[in-house]
């Protein structure tokens, strides 16, 4: 008879561990729901998984701007192509031979076909090249393509055609420094080919032409040459393109008698140095889809710290969510059940903070461990993420101290429950907790986004700044 008090009070508390369970799991659906969705939106894996559920989506956002762009977007499509092309050439006669039949009629379907005729002309020089023909012979078969020349404007409209790739990825969802990374990624570099084939081959007909006294060409092809380095020095571009063209601008005017013209190669090496030594200093950007330097230190660091706390509570609520869940099921089968104190809740309590106070020193104290985490990849067991085991361990002590805690207050059959009240309780501070930083973080993700996006449009200018910039004022008005 004595036992049946004890019966009778454990009715409602055996219905509260059973609501605080269904409201335990609610809570970390909810956060669960709230994390899978801020992973699927960072950059790197919105991308790959829109190309293996969604790859037509991908594929139309790819084509669209080339079906129904403009006029500069269309011809940067196509020019970025022959350089392409003229790449594979250098290292495949198949590719030359085959090139070296269609580029007269590739050359004459662009809008703007100056620069196409140079590509030509690069093509041309490698034939010759190739086939051992002297020198001295290049000019007559390269006449027809290059007159003309040395009033013609050599822009590639790489930037067109990029902000039109950005655009149209923007439209299908993906955030703004994701859709112009993505375009940039596209666009590449591939005419450091080009320049590379063109520059030290034209030099040579250069060389030649002056040899026999024919320094009306020979000024011409310096004229088309300076043209083409000077508007890709210039021109908003793949950085790639634009510091190579700075330095084989630098190597032509750096030996010559001009004084303005040896300042403007200094200012170029300078110019190249300054961007290069601000690549070096600065981390790689751990989210950006095609890799590259931080551009927007805050909140890249700012996005990291976030998502670091973020799967920090995700292994303490998971690790907590185990003994919790099997405390709460052994408690409500065998019909134990406490009513619970202030002592339960304040206990409960201090094991959550506890656990995300360990997280919050981990981040700012072991920031090393966090960026090991954040570059890697998962792939493999030895890649795994490791902070979110270890708040996984940090969560399993903190509830164990709790449960000694709460066990010591309590009195006979009521100590598994207390033990149990308190796993639940402190299971359910973390999974609120873990809506919390999942929403910060998409919050920081959506800042890293917006701010990112405008500096990559022009990472040398974003790297080197208005002095940077200032070193092409000579480029600027220097008139070749």
């Amino acid at each position: 008879m004595k036992h049946q008090p004890k019966t009778a009070a454990s009715t409602p508390s055996r219905g509260g561990l059973f609501i605080g369970l269904l409201v335990a799991l609610a809570l970390s659906a909810a956060g669960g729901w709230q994390i899978f969705k801020l992973f699927v939106r960072l950059p790197r894996t919105h991308v790959e998984l829109l190309d293996e559920h969604k790859p037509d989506l991908l594929r139309t956002a790819q084509t669209k701007p080339l079906r129904s762009g403009s006029p500069e977007v269309l011809a940067a499509q196509d020019l970025r192509l022959l350089s392409f092309s003229l790449a594979k050439a250098t290292h495949d006669d198949g590719e030359l031979s085959r090139l070296r039949g269609v580029i007269s009629a590739r050359v004459a379907a662009i809008r703007t076909p100056q620069l196409g005729r140079l590509q030509q002309a690069a093509l041309m020089m490698l034939v010759l090249e190739r086939t051992d023909t002297p020198i001295a012979t290049w000019w007559t078969s390269l006449e027809p393509i290059l007159r003309g020349l040395d009033e013609a404007s050599f822009a590639h409209h790489q930037r067109e055609l990029e902000d039109a790739w950005t655009r149209s990825h923007e439209n299908i969802g993906l955030g703004p420094a994701t859709s112009r990374r993505m375009a940039q990624a596209l666009c590449g570099s591939p005419h450091t080919a080009f320049l590379q084939v063109f520059v030290p081959r034209i030099q040579k007909v250069i060389d030649e032409r002056e040899a026999v006294g024919d320094a009306k060409t020979a000024t011409m092809l310096q004229r088309i040459a300076f043209r083409l380095l000077k508007t890709w020095v210039l021109e908003p571009g793949p950085p790639g393109v634009r510091l190579l063209a700075a330095e084989l601008l630098r190597e032509q005017l750096h030996d010559r008698k001009d004084a303005s013209e040896n300042a403007i190669a200094s200012n170029l090496e300078t110019w190249r140095e300054s961007y290069r030594e601000s690549v070096r200093r600065l981390p790689a950007d751990v989210f950006a889809y095609a890799g590259g330097p931080v551009l927007t230190p805050m909140q890249h660091d700012r996005l990291a710290e976030r998502l670091a706390l973020s799967t920090w509570t995700l292994g303490a609520a998971l690790a907590a969510s185990i003994p919790a869940l099997a405390l709460v099921v052994v408690c409500i089968w065998t019909g134990r059940g406490e009513r619970l104190g202030l002592g339960t809740w304040a206990t409960s309590t201090f094991a959550a903070l506890t656990v995300m106070l360990c997280g919050l020193l981990w981040i700012h104290l072991r920031p090393e461990s966090i960026w090991h985490d954040l570059r890697s990849d998962g792939d493999g067991i030895r890649y795994w993420w490791r902070h979110p085991f270890i708040a996984a361990a940090v969560a399993l002590a903190a509830l164990f101290a709790g449960g000694v805690v709460a066990r010591r207050r309590a009195e006979g059959g009521t100590r598994l429950t207390s033990w149990a009240a308190t796993a639940l309780l402190s299971w359910c501070i973390l999974a609120t907790s873990l809506i919390g930083t999942g929403l910060t973080a998409e919050h920081a993700r959506v800042r890293y986004e917006q701010a990112d996006a405008p500096r990559a449009v022009d990472p040398i200018k974003t790297l080197g700044g208005a002095q940077a910039d200032k070193l092409l004022d000579g480029v600027r008005a220097w008139q070749p």
